[in-house]
């Protein structure tokens, strides 16, 4: 069998020209074409995509479309300095290559650029539980310095239940803060609802230990957010009557009054 020739810098020049074109079965080749010269093909991709930023959106859609194969030459073009939208781009179309791509964006939790790691977050959150492979990285993002970034984790981390059980001290200390996102789905009002609240209640009572225990903390600020999050907790915080109790004679007013409204929504009629 005749050993398979790498394309010439001809070639892959006439390549790169036609996934610019305005027909999509076109592009569809091109990007084959060019996926199937591997890496020594992505010097050239990423000089293209920096040279022309009218076709960016189409020709990265239709690399993606060649599906596993293309992940790493779609992944090179983060590389791009064109800017948060194109990242942005970039990283839907990892995600639309399913969930080959997971690894890579697992990855990309850790970049440099606060933005990739936020949308490397949002996309993961598409993946559901098949995202597992993120947990922990996504529980350390809680941490993170740049706001949204640590909200995207908080909603991706709500599809893990009891498994992100590490997670509880962060998104108390979040929710507890006001640190948070509420997402508005249409004109008839506020419909979605706080992300720190969200994965705390789907880890639902196995946070509730955690978070006795946070009530017992020195620093008041950690024992007024724990009582915060309690209230989140519906009757599985029945458990922590007896800490929210001893808290109504706390050094610190502050604690006492959200200890005091804790136990009266704990104690509520569900």
């Amino acid at each position: 069998m005749k050993e398979k020739t790498m394309p010439t810098d001809k070639r892959l020049s006439q390549w790169l020209d036609l996934l610019k074109s305005h027909n999509a079965d076109v592009r569809a080749q091109a990007a084959n074409a060019i996926v199937s010269m591997g890496p020594a093909a992505f010097p050239a991709v990423k000089q293209a995509f920096e040279k022309d930023s009218l076709s960016r959106y189409q020709s990265v859609k239709a690399l993606s479309r060649v599906g596993p194969l293309a992940i790493p030459v779609v992944a090179e073009l983060l590389d791009v300095d064109a800017g948060g939208h194109f990242h942005r781009q970039v990283i839907v179309a990892l995600q639309a290559i399913g969930t080959d791509a997971i690894p890579c964006l697992v990855r990309l939790l850790s970049n440099a650029d606060p933005e990739i790691r936020c949308h490397a977050a949002e996309a993961l959150d598409k993946f559901g539980i098949a995202a597992r492979p993120a947990l922990e990285q996504l529980v350390a993002l809680l941490g993170d310095d740049h706001q949204m970034t640590r909200w995207a984790a908080a909603s991706a981390l709500k599809h893990f239940g009891p498994e992100a059980k590490a997670a509880v001290p962060d998104l108390v200390r979040l929710f507890g803060q006001g640190d948070s996102f509420v997402t508005f789905e249409d004109t008839r009002g506020i419909l979605g609802t706080n992300d720190y609240e969200v994965a705390l209640k789907s880890i639902g009572a196995a946070g509730i230990p955690v978070m006795v225990e946070m009530l017992g903390a020195n620093d008041p600020s950690v024992r007024k957010n724990a009582c915060s999050a309690l209230v989140a907790m519906g009757s599985d915080a029945a458990v922590a009557i007896p800490a929210l109790e001893a808290l109504q004679t706390d050094s610190r007013e502050a604690v006492r009054v959200e200890a005091a409204e804790c136990l009266k929504q704990v104690r509520a009629p569900q």
